[in-house]
């Protein structure tokens, strides 16, 4: 005979299920990485940072890779680490030249997409939102970058870079187009858009050598398009300690490439990595034609040109004045 169940009285506390616990939210991966390679960075690093951190787009991982400074820097990095979680410091035990602190921080990063900043320039705070949409909305766009302001020491505005940048060809469907107008042209901002991480990665980074910069980006167009903003996102900062100032072939090298760094020939240097640059693209016959014919009989001229600016900026620093270099960037 089955015995049934008492029936429990009617004040009696419903029945609770005993499911298993909730685990905690894996926290979001960043979807972008923003790299601040710096070196004696006192006097502008914190308002650098101040621009990162005023991003609309808050999923951000910050490194910032300090290369042995003897100022105050590490002081501030260590102070806005303990306020966002978000950066992450990285700290040389030797000074690896620019070259090698930009590397370092690509080379940290876990994001999707990446940036690098310089530790004394600004982006305003659209400037990561507006690209990121970019780049998740057309798969053909490797970087994103935007047309830039000049500043002075102090943030006051001096000038922009928009003549000097009209005439990039970096968003065409033809890589021919893209490598020739790297080359020949302003790429310089273009190094600080915001770029797919994966392409990046797919080159030796950035140069440690006079024009690494400028390689990096022709590599970087030859893989697919650069796509520019018309709003003007980007500031640089000119100031005497900037490596825009420096005039000197000898302390360029050093700049890039570290104390032991020696300049050898720049020129020939710049032309040799361009070219390995193309053949490891291997962008086709008539973008490699174009490329080979950029660089044996019109990049010498440009080449000339820069060195012939650089003579009169000398010229003019003698008397007092300056030239405007957002006019004869090179």
């Amino acid at each position: 005979m089955n015995q049934e169940e008492p029936t429990p009285p009617d004040n009696a506390a419903p029945a609770v299920d005993q499911a298993e616990p909730t685990a905690p939210a894996e926290p979001t991966a960043p979807l972008v990485t923003i790299g601040v390679p710096v070196y004696n960075g006192e006097d502008y690093l914190a308002a650098t940072l101040d621009s990162i951190l005023a991003q609309r787009h808050t999923n951000l991982e910050i490194l910032i890779a300090d290369n042995c400074s003897t100022d105050s820097t590490r002081d501030i990095i260590a102070d806005y680490a303990a306020r966002d979680d978000r950066i992450r410091p990285l700290f040389n035990e030797i000074n690896v030249g620019a070259a090698g602190n930009y590397n370092l921080v690509l080379g940290a990063a876990t994001a999707d997409y990446f940036a690098w900043l310089s530790a004394d320039d600004l982006i305003e705070p659209t400037y990561v939102s507006i690209a990121v949409d970019i780049l998740e909305s057309r798969p053909e766009v490797v970087g994103v970058y935007s047309h830039a302001g000049r500043i002075d020491a102090e943030g006051e505005r001096v000038g922009d870079y928009h003549t000097a940048m009209a005439s990039l060809r970096l968003d065409d469907p033809d890589a021919g187009v893209r490598f020739q107008s790297a080359v020949l042209g302003f790429p310089a901002i273009v190094l600080f858009g915001v770029m797919r991480r994966a392409t990046m990665l797919d080159t030796p980074g950035h140069g440690a050598f006079i024009g690494g910069d400028r390689v990096f980006v022709s590599e970087i167009a030859l893989k697919g398009r650069l796509a520019r903003l018309d709003e003007e996102l980007f500031q640089r900062r000119v100031h005497a300690a900037a490596y825009s100032s420096l005039l000197d072939t000898a302390a360029k090298a050093k700049w890039f490439g570290g104390e032991d760094a020696e300049a050898g020939a720049p020129n020939i240097e710049r032309i040799k990595q361009h070219l390995q640059a193309l053949r490891r693209s291997s962008p086709g016959f008539r973008a490699t034609a174009r490329g080979y014919f950029t660089l044996v009989v019109r990049f010498p001229l440009v080449l000339g040109q820069a060195q012939a600016v650089t003579l009169l900026q000398r010229f003019l620093r003698r008397s007092g004045r300056e030239l405007d270099r957002g006019r004869w960037a090179s």
